[in-house]
């Protein structure tokens, strides 16, 4: 595909009119959109830069129900690059140690932080992780484990990923997020943004937090080029269903208001056990929640957690 062929295409994708016009009526429109898609959005293209070996990864992910979220999916969905970033990985409990292990054996070293054991296998089985939620500040999350990776090209900026263990699930932490900007999330074998037209269209952010948000993270995203809105300013005329850009009332991760993108899948394996069958897709797209309108902010973020033991089968 040629850069001109490239640079059409993207300013196509983001004109509503004429999408909806030439891809109703046009065969060949529509197989060059999705031809550009997976060019675009390569997922091995973009995680190749933290693992040698993507596929392999995208199995561990799989098996574990592991979430990328944070800089990393905006960069994906937003065809970007952050060269400070690094890699956020949302990790139910249960699967904290595999993950880490998998890690130190692919060249990753751990770095602990001045609450954790220098050992990771030590930190790892620390009892305070099944405590209160009270040594991070991130709402649902019982720790961050973070690892390292020298490179060739700049060994004075190792590649970090941090893997953010959950308290209760990984979605729970990405709902509680500061933000609608970063609650964009890639599964094994899916990339979801919850609000793609006001992240990557209107470049407009709604601030959900619960406490007031700091100062360094409202620049942060607005040197990225979002507006940060402490207030949902929408007319009562948009407050319902037919909202394209902050619909109230209940939404769930794969429903329509989504932008979903299924990701290439050659040489992932997908998740079974000794007792269920193959999962089709990662259950994170049948999580949901509620924007709900208020007067003090506009809106809020409102869901809650259920546990079933049939899933720890998995």
């Amino acid at each position: 595909m040629t850069e001109s062929s490239q640079t059409f295409l993207q300013d196509l994708l983001t004109n509503d009119l004429i999408c909806d016009i030439i891809f109703s009526t046009c065969r060949a429109a529509l197989a060059a959109v999705k031809a550009y898609v997976v060019f675009a959005f390569s997922i091995n293209r973009h995680l190749s830069r933290f693992f040698d070996d993507v596929p392999a990864f995208r199995t561990l992910q799989a098996r574990t129900s592991t979430l990328i979220s944070g800089s990393s999916a905006v960069q994906f969905f937003d065809r970007s690059y952050y060269p400070e970033s690094d890699l956020d990985l949302y990790v139910h409990m249960r699967w904290r140690r595999e993950l880490g292990e998998w890690f130190i054996e692919h060249g990753y070293r751990f770095v602990a932080n001045t609450k954790q054991e220098t050992s990771f296998d030590v930190a790892v089985a620390d009892p305070r992780l099944f405590a209160p939620e009270d040594d991070y500040e991130m709402d649902g999350v019982a720790s961050v484990f973070t690892f390292e990776k020298p490179t060739l090209a700049a060994p004075e900026s190792p590649l970090q990923v941090q893997l953010v263990i959950a308290s209760h699930t990984p979605m729970e932490v990405i709902l509680y997020f500061h933000s609608t900007c970063v609650m964009n999330v890639i599964s094994y074998e899916k990339a979801y943004a919850l609000y793609p037209r006001a992240t990557f269209e209107e470049r407009r952010s709604f601030i959900c937090a619960k406490d007031s948000l700091p100062q360094e993270i409202i620049e942060k995203y607005s040197t990225r080029g979002w507006e940060m809105m402490e207030w949902l300013k929408l007319p009562e005329a948009q407050r319902n269903k037919d909202n394209r850009t902050f619909r109230f009332g209940l939404r769930r991760v794969s429903d329509s208001q989504s932008w979903i993108i299924a990701l290439d899948m050659a040489g992932v394996v997908r998740p079974s056990s000794a007792f269920l069958p193959p999962l089709l897709q990662d259950p994170v797209g049948t999580a949901s929640w509620k924007l709900r309108y208020n007067d003090h902010s506009g809106g809020s973020v409102d869901f809650d957690s259920f546990w079933f033991p049939i899933l720890d089968q998995y």
